[in-house]
């Protein structure tokens, strides 16, 4: 057998190896567009976390955007948290806090801030009619722009923007579906979870929302050209290739982990 023939045979055995079943009840084909799988948390003590947010955006955070798809288990309690950035408060109160939460049953708010004791920062509220469908938040964050920094899209539309200019100094690490003290748990589906370390305009965030069928953001498509800028990227399930109670950063190499519990389901938008 050739070289070239020999090549190729180890590059169709490393792949089918890689394409092989996780064991976890997730698929795992690594390049997969398909979406077949979301992570249910329990509103209990079902969370997920990953490393330090720097890992993802860098030491200094002046832009970012992310994206989640949720789908909420009953009415959303007030206060219940679907991600946190530096939930420890790393380095104390006087530190950065990104937080996705449910203001009230129906209506979400983004809250960014770089110095949580010393600065409100900007907190922006979407309302949900439909809590218990899949739906699609964007944020942006801009600390160049002129003005409006922090963008809120929903279902593929802004809802809402505000001032917060300051750079953030990344602290701590990323979490999913609870507050730092283990409370305010969400109890619902997550998928389809990206980090970009630039801000999406209203087209890119118009065509990866797709009619509410997401993209896989890692590959550009007509109206959304930064897939390259994708720093991170949590499928729930999808082309998953971590030990099992894990989710893996396609993108990145932050993986994170599943605590408490969480389940992949075959439910998405």
């Amino acid at each position: 057998m050739s070289l070239a023939k020999r090549m190729a045979v180890l590059t169709v055995c490393s792949l089918c190896i890689q394409c092989s079943s996780d064991g976890d009840g997730g698929p795992n084909f690594p390049g997969s567009t398909e979406n077949d799988y979301s992570l249910l948390f329990d509103g209990v003590d079902d969370y997920g976390s990953a490393g330090s947010i720097s890992a993802t955006l860098g030491e200094e955070i002046e832009q970012f955007s992310i994206s989640l798809w949720f789908k909420s288990v009953g009415a959303p309690e007030a206060g219940a948290m679907m991600l946190h950035l530096n939930p420890q408060l790393e380095s104390g109160t006087n530190s950065m806090q990104v937080r996705v939460y449910w203001e009230t049953s129906s209506r979400v708010a983004f809250h960014v801030t770089p110095d949580f004791a010393g600065e409100p920062g900007a907190t922006l509220l979407a309302d949900v009619a439909a809590p218990q469908e899949w739906n699609s938040i964007v944020l942006t964050f801009d600390s160049q722009a002129a003005s409006r920094h922090a963008k809120m899209y929903l279902n593929g539309e802004e809802v809402d923007s505000g001032d917060q200019g300051a750079p953030l100094i990344a602290k701590g690490n990323i979490q999913f579906a609870t507050e730092a003290s283990g409370v305010n748990f969400f109890s619902g589906y997550m998928d389809e979870v990206a980090f970009w370390d630039t801000p999406l305009v209203s087209g890119e965030i118009e065509a990866i929302y797709n009619e509410g069928k997401p993209k896989n953001v890692r590959f550009d498509i007509p109206g959304y050209d930064s897939s390259e800028s994708v720093k991170s990227l949590w499928r729930m399930g999808d082309e998953n290739f971590s030990d099992e109670g894990n989710v893996s950063d396609l993108v990145g190499n932050n993986h994170f982990t599943i605590l408490g519990g969480g389940d992949f389901e075959q439910e998405t938008p």
